[in-house]
């Protein structure tokens, strides 16, 4: 898939658009223009890439929706820093993720604009690309429901309930309504799929319409210049965000096919996350960089203790120590959380069990060709991962009673972490958003 010329060069604007993403994107970040607002530490509501993919997360996926991961907003507040445009750009994104903050300016303008071909929001501000998305404000609450809820028509969140983004996405058109309706359905036209089963974002993102439903060109294609985390990451999710990075779900493929056929990055990249990961990391390979380091060139947390996504990034385990910090840390550079300490992003990322079995194996194997879980590792990303790990998360199960928010894994995946976990965290709602994980044998891989 071609990519980032054309991620960058039409990007999604221009598909999304029909004007190039690139410029504008250069100008914003993608989060803000993906999302254009503060993911929101309890933007772990949801992913973009439901959004993206058009297809419910999971009802469960109520957890988080992608969008917040579209949106783009504060992965973290760190997430502030940057945006991830400039590492659209060619930077970190880390640093774009750090630099500035995707959220707060992220706000100026979202996504959907950028989809829209407007700004998406000065007066985004107000409203996340959730709302934008949604119509209404992801909001803790968002919680409740996950975008694919919301991409699917159900409400994102019980309180969500006023209207889910699917049938927002549905019924009117996103921009306008955006607010009104889902990127989803703008995005994909249809409703992911409860599991997204029949496709994966990754076809979406890959050859379906999300391009050519979205501009009449496929995203997969100018997604697969970059990769999506750092298009779509581009920011910290979120002390908590805990769970792993827009990228996958930027990518453009199933997290989990595609994760498991590919990593996201091969596809993305075309060599896997892992070896791209490992081998070099993926900003060398994006930019040259590593992610984390890219990300933030830290570990995710000290209790990220497993790995941190730079080393998970790397194929490295994040470390006990790393438990300091967090994903965010690492995405920021900033510690995500201590209880973050389920797992860290990085190995959400990584396709690891976050924990010890996350440690077992990398995400990129998972990404490569296993299912988080088991891909990750066949196991739960740590019994302390505690409920499960992000790859049960990627995979579909809850991360932890605590990881309550949930992860977007689950999200990711389609399911809610916990039902407590609603609070998601992005990367369920990550891996929802690629459509991925929905479960982990989710999907064909699309492309």
């Amino acid at each position: 898939m071609h990519s980032t010329k054309e991620q960058k060069g039409m990007i999604r604007a221009e598909e999304q658009k029909g004007m190039i993403r690139a410029e504008e994107q250069k100008g914003m970040t993608r989060a803000e223009e993906q999302k254009g607002i503060t993911r929101a530490e309890e933007q772990n509501s949801m992913t973009r890439a439901e959004e993206q993919m058009g297809m419910t997360r999971a009802e469960e996926q109520k957890g988080v929706t992608r969008a917040e991961e579209q949106m783009g907003m504060t992965r973290a507040e760190e997430q502030e820093s940057m945006t991830r445009a400039e590492e659209q750009k060619g930077m970190t994104r880390a640093e774009e993720q750090k630099g500035m903050t995707r959220a707060e300016e992220q706000k100026s303008m979202t996504r959907a604009e950028e989809q829209k071909g407007m700004t998406r929001a000065e007066e985004q501000k107000g409203m996340t690309r959730a709302e934008e998305q949604k119509g209404m404000t992801r909001a803790e609450e968002q919680k409740s429901m996950t975008r694919a809820e919301e991409q699917k028509g159900m409400t994102r969140a019980e309180e969500q309930k006023s209207m889910t983004r699917a049938e927002e996405q549905k019924s009117m058109t996103r921009a306008e309504e955006q607010k009104g309706m889902t990127r989803a359905e703008e995005q994909k036209g249809m409703a992911r799929a409860e599991e997204q089963k029949s496709m994966t974002r990754a076809e979406e993102q890959k050859g379906m319409i999300r391009a050519e439903e979205q501009k009449g060109m496929t995203r997969a294609e100018e997604q697969k210049g970059m990769t999506r985390a750092e298009e779509q990451k581009g920011m910290t999710r979120a002390e908590e965000q805990k769970s792993m990075t827009r990228a996958e779900e930027q990518k453009g493929m199933t997290r989990a096919e595609e994760q498991k056929g590919m990593t996201r990055a091969e596809e993305q990249k075309s060599m896997t996350r892992a070896e791209e990961q490992k081998s070099m990391t993926r900003a060398e390979e994006q930019k040259g960089m590593t992610r984390a380091e890219e990300q933030k060139g830290m570990t995710r947390a000290e209790e990220q203790k497993s790995m941190t996504r730079a080393e998970e990034q790397m194929g490295m385990t994040r470390a006990e120590e790393q438990k300091g910090m967090t994903r965010a840390e690492e995405q920021k550079g900033v510690t995500r959380v201590e209880e973050q300490k389920s797992m860290t992003r990085a190995e959400e990322q990584k396709g690891m069990t976050r924990a010890e079995e996350q440690k077992n194996m990398t995400r990129a194997e998972e990404q490569k060709g296993m299912t988080r879980a088991e891909e990750q590792k066949g196991m739960t990303r740590a019994e302390e991962q505690k409920s499960m790990t992000r790859a049960e998360e990627q995979k579909g199960m809850t991360r932890a009673e605590e990881q309550k928010s949930m992860t977007r894994g689950e999200e990711q995946m389609g399911m809610t972490i916990a039902e407590e976990q609603k609070g998601v965290t992005r990367a369920e709602e990550q891996l929802l958003g690629k459509g991925v994980l929905f479960r982990r044998g989710r999907v064909s891989l699309a492309g």
